[in-house]
């Protein structure tokens, strides 16, 4: 309950002392589940339940997938996600004879972008390393694939979903919440809040990437970017209601472009 709502305490530090310990101690390939036996000997933040931390909560229930299905994470990952969607370009990790795909990634600093190569930043420990939380190599194809997977109701029952788009944060977790004034947190992703002011549910990547489903008006949406601290970040949540404005409620649109020019100082024309 506590890894799938990020109140478990874990905090989002990939390198603790402990982290490069058992980096070091694998000969850097860093096993999903073997990696978890160095987490566990970093003291928690707070108690589990007492607020809201965006953590490595998820990559410790990777490593539960592994303990209950007796599979590698990828393994049943692609097996019971990918194969479903008909991803056939994503995966966790790139074989030694693979190409090398992956796009260089970038860090906006200094009022310009540097080129920060193709390395995974910070999220990928080793070569066996399979992160429930990060370092899926993907596609912009594959990924809306994975949404109209999720919106349609290919990969979990409609009561799965429904679930995973719940709020389940109380009053005092939501208080380090960063989405709190707009959404609600279910399993894993933002979602609508009780006063239900957003339909969409779905959640934000560190490089820029943004993903929003709204399943009652049917609707799929993915930012693919790659940069890291990127000045556009804060536009990304406008961006799934300017296309709820164009496909839904054109009366939308004067608010979003005062919101707009008041927020960022930017004329839509």
């Amino acid at each position: 309950k506590h890894l799938f709502e990020m109140t478990a305490g874990f905090s989002y530090h990939c390198s603790s002392e402990n982290i490069l310990e058992g980096i070091k101690a694998t000969d850097g390939k860093a096993p999903t589940r073997k990696m978890m036996e160095y987490l566990a000997k970093d003291p928690l933040l707070f108690e589990p339940g007492e607020r809201w931390e965006y953590s490595l909560c998820h990559d410790v229930l990777a490593a539960f997938v592994e303990v209950i299905s007796g599979e590698k994470f990828g393994d049943y990952v692609k097996k019971n996600i990918f194969d479903v969607a008909k991803m056939t370009r994503s995966t966790f990790c790139l074989g030694d004879g693979d190409p090398d795909p992956v796009i260089e990634q970038y860090r906006f600093a200094n009022e310009k972008s540097i080129n920060i190569t193709k390395k995974i930043v910070d999220y990928k420990w080793g070569t066996e390393f399979e992160s429930g939380g990060a370092g899926c190599i993907s596609t912009v194809d594959d990924y809306i694939a994975f949404l109209e997977a999720l919106r349609t109701g290919k990969l979990l029952k409609n009561e799965t979903v429904k679930l995973m788009q719940t709020n389940r944060l109380t009053d005092d977790q939501k208080v380090s919440y960063w989405n709190s004034t707009t959404h609600g947190y279910g399993l894993g992703v933002r979602c609508p809040d009780a006063n239900k002011n957003y339909n969409d549910f779905g959640w934000g990547g560190a490089a820029c990437a943004f993903l929003a489903i709204d399943i009652e008006n049917e609707i799929s949406l993915y930012l693919g970017a790659h940069m890291i601290t990127a000045p556009v970040s804060a536009l990304r949540e406008m961006l799934y209601r300017f296309v709820y404005a164009e496909l839904i409620d054109h009366t939308k649109f004067d608010e979003l472009k005062d919101e707009l020019k008041a927020r960022f100082n930017y004329d839509l024309k």
